[in-house]
């Protein structure tokens, strides 16, 4: 709309929309790219046709009407590229670790596989731009234990490269990082390791960890950041399943994933291991 009318057209932040990828035509990116909260749609630059793709654009969620010269967050520009579209990485950001878990696939917290230092993350970060990187999902090791988490997050986002979950044992988690990361204008999913009600300090080879890891589940919620709890299964605790379902639900959990571990790095199985039809079947009990 013009500029008189005070308002504007920006990208939507609705879930369909962030999960949504699709390959635009010239007309269609190049309304997308116009949808920036300070194009004038009256203008003669748009023909009836592009006004139809933004109508049909307000229509899907992936645009919607806003003040104009509202300011528009990084990681919603559009952007081309050369190359194609590369929709995530996982990215493994140091390999320390404060825990001890038994069943750890990267063996933390030895850190064999490195701490690669800030110089070389943005090397990194470059790369994904030049790869055309849509989103980064952030774990280790424990990706809390850096020091520079906020600036590598200010990175990815400062190069519209959005930060879709960090990994994490949750024990590091402050109210004061949940607010950095949110003034960052990201928000990823927070995916907590938790693993039984009465046996967590027990999987994770320290002490004192599940009421802290509790306290940072609560913590998470209350800051308005999606969470997802993880929780893997071996016969020390397969028996806490429901009293573990029934803690996710106190603690307003939208997303609770169970599994078995990964047979690499420190988890060798033995008498604890459990076969998939055996997790099936505590799963229906329960």
């Amino acid at each position: 709309m013009a500029p008189e009318g005070l308002v504007g057209y920006a990208p939507s932040h609705n879930k369909l929309a962030d999960r949504l990828l699709r390959q635009f035509g010239k007309d269609s990116f190049y309304v997308a790219q116009s949808c920036n909260g300070k194009t004038d749609f009256n203008s003669m630059a748009f023909l009836p046709g592009h006004i139809k793709v933004l109508e049909k654009f307000i229509a899907e969620g992936i645009a919607k009407e806003c003040p104009y010269d509202e300011s528009m967050e990084n990681v919603k520009e559009y952007r081309m590229a050369d190359n194609p579209l590369i929709r995530g990485v996982h990215w493994a950001i140091t390999g320390r670790c404060n825990m001890n878990c038994p069943h750890c696939f990267m063996e933390s917290p030895s850190g064999r596989y490195g701490h690669p230092d800030l110089n070389t993350i943005k090397l990194f970060i470059n790369q994904f731009v030049k790869s055309n990187v849509l989103q980064v999902s952030l774990t280790g090791g424990e990706p809390l234990l850096r020091e520079d988490l906020l600036e590598i997050i200010e990175e990815l986002t400062l190069n519209r490269i959005r930060l879709t979950e960090i990994a994490t044992n949750g024990t590091l988690i402050t109210t004061s990082l949940l607010e950095s990361i949110k003034q960052l204008r990201q928000r990823p999913d927070f995916k907590i390791s938790f693993d039984g009600v009465g046996v967590h300090d027990l999987m994770r080879g320290t002490r004192g960890t599940e009421a802290r890891v509790t306290n940072a589940i609560r913590q998470v919620v209350d800051a308005d950041l999606p969470v997802a709890v993880t929780t893997t299964l071996n016969r020390d605790n397969i028996s806490t399943l429901k009293d573990t379902y029934e803690l996710m639900k106190e603690l307003r959990v939208p997303v609770w994933l169970i599994g078995r571990p990964q047979t690499t790095g420190n988890w060798c199985g033995g008498d604890s291991a459990l076969s998939t039809q055996e997790m099936a079947e505590a799963c229906l009990i329960y």
